[in-house]
């Protein structure tokens, strides 16, 4: 597994780090905190928008297509090599 956060979690990255087939990074410039995650696996995407308000649910978009999954894909480690390793 690939995670990347904001420099702010350097703790929760370290821990990762120690877990077997798990890497995670920091990106340092311009990265302000959003309430939205992506997962990427296989043919799947799923995002995650939390809602900051108190007891709302999250939203959650699935697709199930492997060229969008691909896409994603590509985008995340063109990120990733601009990220910093703790």
């Amino acid at each position: 597994m690939y995670h990347l956060y904001m420099k702010e979690a350097i703790e929760r990255i370290r821990f990762l780090n120690t877990l077997p087939f798990t890497e995670a990074r920091y990106l340092e410039e311009n990265c302000r905190e959003h309430p939205v995650t992506t997962t990427i696996c296989g043919d799947e995407v799923a995002i995650q928008i939390f809602n900051e308000e108190k007891d709302s649910r999250p939203v959650v978009i699935l697709i199930k297509d492997e060229h969008v999954a691909g896409a994603y894909r590509q985008h995340f480690f063109t990120i990733w090599k601009l990220a910093k390793k703790p």
